[in-house]
């Protein structure tokens, strides 16, 4: 089986007013370009029927307001409901409106969502080190065991719509002070897999994960054999950051590096199964 760890589903009411959504910031960033595509649960589940993939972690966007938090939270809750053996889900509040985040979290819980996700906190106005904002967010997902993907940006390298600036020496502080929290780090943590050599960077990493997303436009094949060392081969996840990028070509990327299978399987399927308990025989 093959899990991807890393995609976007939209509302169609959001794609058929894609320009009414550009007063956002995450999304004009993103999406300003009529290009950049967009997809719905149906049109996930037809990539991943068409390229093998048995189950797709589908994310929302690093949206500011509270409402359209809501909005997407609603959409991924019902791809679940209908999908519930190809989609898990994960949600987005905005914790600048503390109260709001809070409940929000504890409905997405109740509905099946099992994490916030693809953060941009750098989009959406926040500070990561502002305790008053972040630790109740925080402390909620942990007593929900709910995962926190992170967008996460490398200091060099090209620019590209949406790179940000959440790169290693702005996320690692933050991980550091809520170590006991779960956490994906999309597009290999902006870089910080290499920062694992140092004992103490590995020690404040012990529960952050490194999703493959968008590894074609980022990087060489090589990357997932330096990984493997770097953090161990239980710590990669298998992403494509579709529909920005094919599923199918982020597929052929890993393929074309040649990796052992055991390593290559753990990436695929068997980390990302074990930290949100996916049962392969339930697929």
């Amino acid at each position: 089986m093959i899990v991807d760890a890393h995609t976007h589903i939209f509302p169609p009411e959001f794609i058929e007013c894609r320009e009414s959504l550009l007063a956002d910031p995450c999304f004009r960033e993103l999406y300003s370009n009529p290009q950049a595509k967009m997809a719905t649960a149906e049109q996930l589940v037809s990539s991943m029927d068409e390229n093998g993939i048995g189950v797709s972690i589908a994310a929302a966007i690093g949206w500011s307001s509270h409402e359209l938090c809501r909005q997407h939270n609603d959409y991924l809750a019902q791809a679940v409901k209908q999908h519930p053996d190809r989609i898990i889900g994960l949600g987005m509040v905005q914790p600048r409106q503390t109260g709001h985040a809070i409940k929000e979290i504890e409905r997405m819980a109740e509905s099946g969502l099992r994490g916030v996700g693809e953060f941009r906190p750098d989009l959406q106005g926040i500070d990561l080190m502002d305790s008053t904002v972040m630790q109740p967010v925080m402390q909620v997902l942990d007593e929900h065991g709910m995962v926190l993907m992170l967008h996460s940006s490398e200091p060099g390298g090209h620019i590209y719509p949406g790179k940000g600036n959440l790169t290693p020496e702005t996320l690692l502080p933050f991980i550091e002070r809520y170590a006991q929290n779960r956490f994906i780090l999309a597009h290999w943590g902006g870089g910080i897999p290499f920062y694992e050599l140092q004992p103490e960077i590995k020690k404040i990493c012990r529960n952050v994960y490194y999703d493959t997303a968008a590894t074609p436009y980022l990087y060489e094949g090589r990357i997932y054999h330096l990984a493997a060392q770097l953090t161990g081969e239980n710590k990669i996840l298998f992403g494509s950051d579709y529909p920005l990028l094919s599923q199918g070509r982020a597929l052929k990327h890993l393929g074309e590096a040649g990796l052992a299978g055991g390593i290559r399987e753990q990436f695929l399927a068997g980390n990302t199964c074990r930290l949100f308990g996916i049962h392969p025989e339930d697929v």
